[in-house]
């Protein structure tokens, strides 16, 4: 997220069988409810563990 000077964004992705994957648009503010779901992972707690070392540093 370096070009867009983001810490934390949503990157949509389409794959196309020709071109591989390829960017649809990038969501500053993204919603996560469905990547936790299919992940298991929680999303929310790793973006305030993120933003808390950052604070620390």
């Amino acid at each position: 997220m370096k070009a867009l000077d983001l810490d934390y964004a949503g990157v949509d992705l389409l794959h196309n069988d020709e071109r591989g994957y390829m960017i649809n648009e990038v969501n500053a503010i993204p919603e996560f409810k469905g990547l936790m779901s299919v992940s298991g992972v929680n999303i929310a707690r790793r973006i305030v563990e993120y933003v808390i070392n950052t604070a620390k540093r």
